[in-house]
């Protein structure tokens, strides 16, 4: 059985390494891309994006909703912050 990947939610897609990313994925039909932005970030993204706002502090259930339906997860977030990763992981 094989299995296609083709939902992506990109984690830091407003950091240095995520809109590279962000414009490979967006630019392959095979993929939806989706993006994951805390409240605070004043990152702006193309508007046929779907964009899940969440709390700083990722809430389990607000990720739990962001990740629903989402074929593979991609973290591209700060070293200095890859501690927050843990909640992704969880």
């Amino acid at each position: 059985m094989s299995s296609t990947i083709q939902n992506v939610l990109l984690i830091g897609a407003g950091g240095l390494l995520g809109p590279s990313i962000l414009s490979a994925f967006d630019s392959d039909s095979h993929f939806t891309i989706s993006i994951l932005s805390r409240n605070s970030s004043k990152s702006t993204f193309p508007s046929h994006l779907k964009v899940h706002h969440i709390s700083d502090d990722y809430p389990e259930t607000e990720l739990f909703d962001a990740f629903k339906g989402q074929d593979a997860v991609i973290s591209t977030i700060a070293t200095a912050h890859a501690g927050q990763q843990k909640a992704f992981i969880d």
